[in-house]
């Protein structure tokens, strides 16, 4: 009932003002509670016109990457994280949406931040032993080195695939992918010992 009278007026403001940023990024956000996506993004689209805030931009850019609109995800995101550089879920987010529209050299980028920031945590927190953080290091080694690879980077893919070894050393997928590359590179001898 509080949404729907907080719809009525919203949509009234923008009735009379079509222009008014803050009234369509507060119907946005009625919208992304009711589960309505496609209106939301509208609306905050429509307020990203006129307004611009830390709040719409991560809404907006979450809207477009649950949707699967990485391209325009990109954009909302990259502003967010200009001033939110620690935010590690969403640095994880966003670049997973670099590496969804094959900008890898941005992917790696981030990946390797969050790395630092991975690093800065554990020597903050030295007796604290998280698998959490293994895992996610895991995951960042594995995006870089296939970014590697997608960059044709030979040489840097095989150096962060070892990376990924030194982390787990009977991961059959980097076994292989260390020896596919090996052997791209005409390196057979070596290629056989990892495959």
């Amino acid at each position: 009932e509080a949404h729907k009278q907080s719809l009525d007026a919203l949509k009234k403001t923008i009735t009379i003002n079509s222009n008014f940023g803050l009234a369509h990024y507060e119907l946005a956000k009625i919208y992304q509670i009711i589960l309505n996506d496609e209106l939301a993004i509208k609306h905050f689209e429509l307020a990203k016109k006129e307004i611009s805030n830390d709040d719409l931009n991560y809404q907006l850019g979450l809207l477009y990457y649950k949707n699967e609109q990485y391209i325009k995800a990109m954009g909302p995101l990259k502003e967010y994280i200009l001033k939110n550089l620690d935010d590690v879920a969403t640095l994880e987010i966003l670049a997973f949406t670099f590496m969804n529209i094959s900008r890898y050299p941005e992917a790696i980028d981030i990946y390797l931040r969050l790395i630092d920031l991975n690093l800065n945590e554990e020597q903050k927190n030295p007796k604290v032993i998280n698998n959490t953080n293994d895992l996610n290091e895991s995951l960042y080694l594995q995006n870089i080195a296939e970014s590697y690879y997608e960059l044709k980077d030979f040489d840097r893919a095989i150096e962060y695939f070892i990376k990924l070894l030194e982390i787990n050393q009977d991961n059959y997928d980097t076994l292989v992918s260390i020896g596919i590359i090996l052997n791209k590179q005409n390196s057979f001898i070596e290629s056989e010992q990892y495959l």
